[in-house]
């Protein structure tokens, strides 16, 4: 923010300011960071002085380790003929690069080693740490909310004939994603370590999810920043990230097929834990987090393939012939794979399917919400066709319109209303928060094509989201968004 409004060339003195703000926040986040993960291993049994001499053994090796591992890793950033040993200790003594993901490195290399000299077991050590990453990280992003680097590029909002242009804030979104798998990793970790009803072994599941969500995340925020594209396409942390996401899968695998199906508590200590709060089943929480894992992966895919490389065409698009109109509905097929995971996730719930199809609800809540959502779909409808696009093609480019909105409706009304907001709810997030997730997690998947489309979805899908919490059907929904498709999606094909 700093950066952004001027601050640096009109009062010199501010970056100094900034720069303190910077390295204070960040080491603020690592002292707080090893007081949880302290506070979280005594509550998990182990010994509380032994653990303060681990806990500030760790603070010091934190902030060197995570320095010099962050400039260790602007190697890269270059090609593969220009590594050596030389090299990297040229990076080390004065890279200019910093990476959150590379100075994560040696430090996480350091606490195991540490770990295991003071006889204390891996995966619970690394399992407290990479609960509370997310949070520390949450912290440390919030200075560079303020400063005003790792922002992305310029945003251009278009909004019914207004134009609003910004830096797009990464870290603030940042701030949140982090926060939100935080929440899944404290319940995760509870279930893992201190719930005694919990008959599986789950040990090296928070640090797999980490690897796997934050992987994710990054992949697709990345999108949004000015990065230096390394190769393939990708960047440096996106590249990363890919490991992350295959060592997290590694992890699954180890958990799932050479581990024990019944275990033991997994505490420490030497009595059980006094947990008195209840308890949900850690099944709804890990199908969630496949769930939105495998959405926004195969998003970054699409974006990848379709948008970066250009593998496959766009579904959405403009045509000069009728049969090119029809050969977009070929096109839109891989996206298909998106409601048929759900399904299946859901079917693993297992939660409801068809009866979701079906309309229970009170008369009035249903008049009340439909007319909401059908004037929303009418008016922007409208808006695209008729006051942006006053000439439009004739009655035989209407029916590939008709095909392409119908079963885009199907797709995302089963994707994000059906599956996204009743695995959120089957996970014990409230009802409220389960509408604002879920439309946010709607709205990504728009971000990818534009700004102004992401915003608009977002609204649009917080009132699908009360509506399917009032009908408990997504019929309406399907039909609210087949109307609103008829513009979206009928605007590039019939447009001249």
């Amino acid at each position: 923010m700093f950066r952004f409004l001027g601050l640096y060339s009109k009062y010199p003195f501010m970056f100094f300011v900034g720069e303190f703000l910077y390295y204070s926040t960040n080491i603020a986040a690592v002292i707080f960071g090893w007081f949880w993960i302290g506070q979280k291993l005594i509550e998990m049994g182990y010994e509380r002085d032994k653990l303060k001499k681990y806990v500030i053994i760790c603070i010091f090796i934190s902030i060197p380790g995570g320095y010099i591992s962050s400039r260790a890793a602007g190697m890269f950033y270059f090609p593969l003929d220009q590594w050596s040993l030389d090299f990297l200790l040229k990076q080390v003594l004065s890279g200019e690069t910093h990476t959150f993901h590379g100075s994560l490195i040696l430090p996480i290399l350091l606490y195991s080693l540490l770990g295991f000299l003071f006889r204390y077991k891996t995966w619970h050590i690394l399992d407290t740490i990479f609960l509370y990453l997310p949070l520390a990280h949450a912290i440390g992003r919030v200075s560079c909310v303020v400063v005003g680097c790792c922002w992305g590029r310029k945003v251009a909002l278009h909004l019914f004939g207004f134009k609003i242009y910004f830096q797009n804030p990464t870290p603030l979104w940042a701030v949140g994603l982090n926060l939100c798998i935080y929440y899944f990793l404290k319940q995760l970790h509870t279930h893992t370590y201190l719930n005694p009803a919990n008959p599986r072994n789950y040990k090296g599941a928070t640090t797999a999810s980490y690897l796997m969500l934050y992987g994710v995340d990054r992949l697709y925020m990345e999108i949004f920043r000015n990065e230096r594209i390394v190769s393939m396409g990708l960047t440096q942390a996106q590249i990363v990230m890919l490991i992350n996401i295959l060592i997290g899968f590694c992890i699954v695998a180890l958990i799932k097929y050479l581990r024990p199906k019944e275990a033991s508590p997994s505490y420490v200590g030497i009595s059980k834990p006094s947990i008195t709060e209840s308890y949900l089943d850690i099944k709804p929480l890990i199908l969630l987090a496949g769930f939105v894992f495998l959405n926004l992966f195969l998003l970054f895919l699409f974006y990848y393939l379709v948008m970066k490389i250009r593998v496959f065409p766009f579904p959405f698009q403009k045509v000069h012939s009728i049969a090119q109109a029809y050969k977009l509905i070929l096109t839109y097929f891989p996206l298909l794979i998106l409601p048929i995971i759900s399904i299946i996730i859901l079917k693993k719930a297992p939660l409801p399917i068809l009866e979701k199809f079906a309309i229970r609800s009170n008369l009035k809540d249903v008049t009340t919400f439909t007319v909401i959502g059908l004037t929303a779909s009418v008016f922007y409808s409208v808006y695209l066709l008729i006051l942006c696009e006053p000439r439009l093609r004739g009655l035989a480019f209407w029916p590939p319109v008709f095909i392409l909105s119908l079963i885009n409706a199907f797709t995302e009304e089963i994707t994000f209303r059906l599956a996204a907001f009743g695995l959120l709810l089957n996970a014990g997030f409230k009802r409220i928060t389960a509408i604002l997730l879920q439309a946010l997690l709607y709205s990504s998947a728009h971000f990818l094509l534009n700004s102004t489309l992401g915003v608009l979805s977002l609204v649009y899908g917080i009132i699908l989201g009360v509506l399917m919490d009032r009908t408990q059907s997504i019929t309406l929904c399907i039909i609210c968004h087949f109307i609103i498709d008829l513009g979206a999606i009928g605007r590039p094909i019939l447009a001249y």
